[in-house]
């Protein structure tokens, strides 16, 4: 599965721009709608552009630790909002901000009237046109708007849960949102207090097993080189979730960056994160008792550089978690140009052990379909956002990889088979839907509306 990620901490306005040259023909966008360029013009043999992040400076040090919020508390379910978030007009245009289709016409997204990601949708028509299922979740303020996220079990289950902040110190509480009839109607599971956890209320992560055992990351806070989580296990439903990690636990590391967060099974996980140069090594936390407690394993370096993860001037991090392997990226701060290199680890027996891939983008992200099937593509340069970018396809977990196709965008893909995909593609700060049916080689913008 693939989402695309919305920054965090900031929220930016929609901004259009024309569609660029396709080999084939594409369907004009409204002209209320952010477009994105596409390009199938004959592939570039140019490597993306190295970053331009400089080293960091300090060490990590001490921060204020959040003070430990209460476990989950009654009641089970919430009374009506009485603002609840308003559904969208049929016909409405609408920004997709994550998707995740479960086949060629059925699926479920994020999005909004701009690019907040506020809104659960519902496709039964490969993405042209969503019912809006929001569940009955109060609105935000406009000065803090709130985003969606969601865990998509099948076209009728589906777990949805909302960021919160903490205004002048308010008491406040979250809840995971369940539906069991495609979003008819939703049940509150039982609310989460963080008054007291941190600053913030921020989940990004969240994956079920099955009907029943399911995880929550949540994001809480950040310090000097810190980014506070908590992380909550339900074996219910999501109807009451049980913390197992938060910061005075003090059995997953707060320091640095957390990127991402999958179960293997009930007790085998892996938290993925990025220290981005403060300290030597890869950051990769793992479970093998449901979270109760992590350690840090050590990934074997690639052959031909043994001494990678040791260096002071190279900051390597982990990202795009799967059961099957994950990402390894560093940055080397004191080459001229800044470099960028990207590994793909696997495993094959729940992180016991791992094994390098050579990945063919300097700064790649990956997703997989199987532990056989995968696309990887170019993440976003903030100083070239329509640079073009190749995407490759292996079909065989990461071994061999071959160009399939090159677009003016960046996004994370999501595939239902080897040729049927879609992908949030992002330039700049414009969002669009597109569409592939022959693996990436060529994409279809898709206007989604909201649906009568």
């Amino acid at each position: 599965m693939s989402r695309f990620r919305i920054d965090r901490l900031l929220v930016v306005s929609v901004i259009g721009f024309l569609l660029s040259a396709c080999a084939s023909a594409a369907t004009e966008p409204p002209t209320s709608a952010p477009t994105v360029p596409l390009s199938t013009q004959p592939l570039s043999t140019q490597p993306p552009p190295s970053p331009t992040s400089v080293p960091p400076t300090s060490a990590p040090g001490a921060s204020p630790t959040p003070a430990a919020a209460e476990a989950t508390i009654a009641p089970p379910t919430l009374a009506p909002a009485a603002n609840p978030i308003a559904r969208l007009a049929a016909g409405q245009p609408v920004t997709i901000t994550t998707i995740h289709m479960l086949d060629a016409n059925t699926g479920w997204a994020t999005g909004g009237a701009a690019i907040v990601g506020d809104h659960v949708l519902h496709t039964a028509d490969g993405g042209n046109t969503w019912k809006d299922v929001t569940p009955p979740e109060p609105a935000s303020a406009p000065e803090s708007p709130s985003r969606a996220i969601g865990f998509f079990m099948d076209t009728n289950t589906a777990w949805v849960a909302y960021n919160y902040f903490n205004v002048g110190g308010a008491a406040a509480a979250g809840t995971v949102w369940r539906t069991a009839d495609g979003g008819q109607t939703w049940q509150a599971g039982a609310l989460i207090n963080w008054a007291d956890a941190g600053d913030y209320f921020d989940p990004t992560d969240m994956q079920f097993l099955d009907a029943q055992n399911g995880w929550l990351l949540v994001h809480l806070g950040v310090g000097m080189s810190h980014d506070y989580v908590a992380l909550f296990h339900t074996t219910d439903g999501g109807l009451n979730w049980e913390r197992t990690v938060d910061p005075l636990l003090n059995n997953l590391q707060m320091s640095c960056e957390k990127t991402g967060m999958v179960f293997v099974d009930s007790q085998t996980g892996w938290v993925t994160g990025d220290c981005h140069g403060v300290a030597p090594g890869v950051f990769l936390q793992t479970t093998r008792d449901g979270g109760q407690t992590w350690q840090t394993p050590e990934l074997p370096p690639p052959a031909d550089q043994p001494d990678l993860f040791k260096q002071d001037t190279v900051g390597c991090g982990t990202y795009d978690p799967a059961p099957h392997g994950l990402v390894v990226r560093c940055v080397h701060f004191t080459e001229d140009p800044i470099r960028t290199e990207s590994f793909l680890y696997t495993t094959a027996d729940g992180g016991q052990t791992w094994r390098p891939l050579s990945l063919p983008i300097a700064s790649a992200s990956v997703t997989f379909l199987n532990p056989n099937v995968g696309w990887a593509t170019g993440t976003p340069d903030p100083n070239n956002p329509t640079a073009s970018r190749d995407i490759y396809q292996t079909s065989d977990g990461g071994k061999t990889w071959a160009r399939a196709g090159t677009v003016a965008w960046s996004g994370a893909f999501d595939f239902v088979t080897e040729q049927q995909g879609w992908a949030i593609a992002q330039a700049g700060e414009a969002l669009a839907l597109v569409a592939t049916t022959n693996g990436g080689r060529k994409w279809q913008l898709i206007s989604a509306q909201i649906s009568p």
